[in-house]
């Protein structure tokens, strides 16, 4: 836990927090005489005398282990009954946080990973010693770039202690079913590497759910076939691969260097250029970052208090750090937390013009031109039949009278304006003079409708087939979901990130953005939807393409209606920005505390489609984030905010 930041294990004292798992968390340690670096694991159980033995036992094991691709061990020791282990430093991070989920690898770099880790295991394997724990985020970098495979013996410690299977739940995604049966043997781990190996090449694992749901798969569901994800797949790869997850161990490779070896065969004349189009990650033979350590998160971010309904109009603000502050506030609490001053609110950022049709729509809908992908700038024609109607109007002595069904009201930019001059009637233009008005207005009635059905299609088509993520949201998994609280560099709770009653639940106070952040996602074109309940307060919603500093889209609904799509950008050292990209009001959103709304996203290229409860209600075209994490946030205003979210999905595009 963040508190932990200070305290002294042995001659280390904990300096910042690098990762956090389902059975440990691992910290910056610096020893306090000799001033050098070591990574702390402690982990989250309490040994009792039996467990405690056993730990030392594995810990004697462990020590003597002694490869150029298996993380060096400095010392196992206990604090008040909490067990930690001391570990060489790798300061690159891991290859979960070098290739996101989501990213897809070429078949030659995912062999040069494979190749490292087979033999740091082989070796393992001839000290009769099984991993049990083999997936990316135990996958090191060393200081020349080397795969350095670490947390030997800590899942048998953490398992042994778990109260509930679904503590275990992040690491079921790699589990062999012999090892979900409890009897892990050394073609287990052969297993867990070919589903990681599986994971690069196609960017997503091949079973997911809840823990149970994916233990089932693992025992008997055959893994979708690779090549169907991704033609250029070579189908010798996809054999070799398919071949380390057979569920019988004895129908796998000999060994999990045989595997390796197999897979080079496959590999064999590949050219990386072939792969090139299909990279969505990071593929460090492309681009080696300069720091793999965690970044700050946006973890809190004060915005300016939000108007009454039925609409919050507040201009977007350039936000910054207190007046006078050159870089972020320090605090053992939380390093990177973003104070705002109130007079940062004064500096508006311009958004795209907007104008409201005066007598034709509720007050509360705003008509942004310009905005959509499928139209272009109002045409001057336009422009002219709505200055001639809104004259006639006013001169002409018969009364009109307007109708704004539930279908038009949703339609966006010109199809909306459009058809609010062509729903007058046939009759109805005739008696008032408009019949030439409304002949011509007529074909725009069929262009809207069928806009509607294509926006509306988007949907459907995007969130067809089976989800790349299915997450419940009921407990911690293996996508790195936030699970903390929020405290300012004062000192002061500002909200949280916490799994609480099979449920993922968001807080936060008045005047501050807490997102809630599933860190080891990575996603490009995607179709993303959650469940979302207010249980107080006023909005929130999802994010979409955040980077690790906060950067992204943040789509929100309110209590009263409306919705909110904002970009937000953050260079992590306190300079954010906000701009509003849409807004207005749908009959589609359900209002009031404790209802449920289901929120979805599809972002294709450069356009992003918004729906809630599976009806379309905008679309915005906007190139600024092209990838990254996905989340959901909560938006205090005069008071607390709190949202529950459940059922979290993602299909890939």
């Amino acid at each position: 836990m963040a508190e932990r930041i200070g305290q002294q294990f042995g001659n280390y004292r904990l300096v910042r927090l690098l990762g956090k798992g389902g059975f440990a968390d691992t910290y910056l340690g610096e020893h306090i005489h000799l001033k050098t670096f070591a990574a702390i694991k402690v982990l989250q159980t309490l040994l009792g005398q039996p467990e405690t033995e056993a730990f030392h036992n594995e810990a004697h094991i462990i020590a003597r282990l002694n490869h150029p691709h298996i993380i060096h061990v400095l010392e196992f020791e206990m604090e008040d009954h909490t067990p930690y282990i001391i570990m060489e430093y790798a300061p690159n991070g891991t290859l979960r946080q070098r290739h996101p989920r989501g990213s897809v690898l070429s078949p030659t770099t995912v062999l040069t990973y494979v190749k490292q880790i087979a033999t740091a295991l082989q070796y393992a394997h001839q000290q009769k010693l099984v991993h049990r724990d083999v997936k990316p985020e135990n996958m090191l970098l060393g200081r020349d770039g080397e795969v350095l495979l670490s947390d030997f013996g800590v899942a048998v410690i953490a398992q042994t202690q778990a109260q509930n299977i679904e503590n275990i739940a992040g690491t079921v995604t790699y589990m062999a079913p012999e090892q979900i049966q409890g009897k892990p043997c050394l073609a287990s781990d052969q297993y867990a590497l070919g589903i990681t190996a599986y994971e690069w090449l196609c960017g997503t694992a091949p079973f997911g759910g809840t823990y149970s749901e994916i233990a089932l798969q693992h025992e008997c569901v055959c893994p979708p076939s690779l090549k169907e994800q991704l033609s250029a797949i070579p189908a010798a790869v996809e054999d070799v691969i398919f071949t380390s997850l057979a569920k019988d161990p004895r129908q796998r490779f000999a060994s999990v260097e045989d595997f390796a070896a197999a897979l080079e065969k496959a590999c064999q004349d590949l050219p990386l250029s072939k792969y090139a189009t299909t990279t969505i990650g990071i593929d460090p033979q492309l681009y080696v970052p300069t720091e793999i350590a965690p970044f700050p998160q946006l973890q809190e971010a004060p915005v300016a208090v939000e108007t009454a309904p039925p609409l919050d109009q507040a201009s977007p603000s350039q936000l910054s750090l207190d007046a006078g502050a050159t870089s972020l506030p320090s605090s053992s609490h939380n390093p990177y937390a973003l104070i705002l001053s109130p007079d940062s609110m004064n500096h508006p950022v311009p958004v795209d013009q907007e104008f409201i049709l005066p007598g034709i729509y509720p007050s509360s809908t705003v008509i942004r031109k310009a905005m959509s992908p499928y139209h272009t700038n109002t045409s001057i024609a336009a422009k002219l039949l709505l200055c001639l109607l809104t004259v006639l109007i006013i001169a002409g002595s018969g009364f009109l009278y307007f109708s704004i069904s539930y279908q038009t009201n949703l339609l966006h930019v010109q199809a909306t304006a459009i058809a609010g001059v062509s729903i007058i009637s046939t009759a109805q233009a005739r008696a008032a003079g408009l019949g030439r008005v409304a002949a011509t207005a007529q074909p725009h009635i069929n262009a809207a409708i069928a806009t509607r059905t294509a926006l509306q299609n988007i949907y459907a088509q995007a969130t067809s087939g089976p989800p790349a993520i299915n997450d419940p949201l009921s407990s911690p998994d293996d996508f790195g979901w936030n699970n903390t609280q929020r405290i300012a560099t004062s000192g002061r709770y500002t909200g949280s990130c916490q799994f609480t009653n099979n449920s993922y639940h968001n807080e936060a106070l008045a005047g501050y953005l807490i997102n809630c952040m599933a860190t080891e996602t990575y996603f490009s074109n995607l179709a993303y939807q959650v469940d979302m309940t207010i249980t107080n307060g006023n909005s929130g919603g999802l994010v979409i393409r955040a980077n690790a500093s906060g950067s992204g889209y943040y789509f929100r609904i309110s209590i009263n209606g409306t919705y909110f799509l904002e970009k937000i950008a953050s260079n992590g050292y306190g300079n954010l920005n906000q701009t509003l990209l849409a807004s207005g009001s749908s009959p589609a959103i359900k209002r009031g505390y404790n209802t449920m709304n289901q929120l979805a996203v599809v972002a294709q290229g450069q356009n992003l489609y918004l729906y809630t409860n599976k009806q379309y209600i905008d679309s915005i075209s906007d190139a600024s984030y092209s990838n990254g994490q996905i989340g959901v946030y909560a938006r205090g205003t005069n008071y607390k905010t709190a949202i529950t979210f459940r059922n979290a999905q993602v299909w890939k595009q």
